[in-house]
């Protein structure tokens, strides 16, 4: 009697479509993401030429100041980075019911202070939802 050899079934998955699955599976990708919009503060950089000089009066500025030991100061007195949201926002109140413009906020930081001190402080600036801003590097300071 003859004995029948089955035959080994090799198993393995077919790859002729492979790479029309990745180009499907990019194309679902690419279609479906979405990508999120960060918004910053829009700030008004000045133009190439000379602007005219303005002159403010020193009641329309709200200057915060970052030193370089991390240090905080709102016009002239020391503070935290979470007194300066509330500091601004009331300010604001008080000339907005006096119907006058919101304040210049004028963040200077100097050359050693850090980073974050900045970025900290914008953010601060940013909540209180203040869009008149002015950025300067402190020349001389504790």
């Amino acid at each position: 009697m003859r004995h029948l050899r089955r035959r080994r079934v090799v198993e393995e998955i077919p790859q002729a479509s492979l790479p029309d699955l990745a180009f499907l599976l990019l194309i679902f990708f690419i279609t479906s993401t979405v990508f999120a919009v960060e918004h910053g503060l829009p700030l008004v950089l000045p133009s190439a030429t000379r602007s005219p000089s303005v002159t403010v009066e020193a009641s329309e500025v709200f200057r915060v100041r970052g030193l370089a030991d991390g240090r905080v100061t709102v016009d002239g007195s020391p503070a935290t980075l979470e007194q300066i949201t509330p500091q601004l926002r009331a300010r604001n109140a008080e000339r907005r019911a006096l119907g006058q413009s919101e304040l210049i906020v004028v963040v200077e930081t100097h050359p050693d202070a850090s980073y974050q001190t900045m970025v900290s402080i914008l953010d601060r600036v940013r909540a209180a939802d203040s869009r008149r801003v002015a950025l300067q590097m402190l020349e001389e300071g504790p």
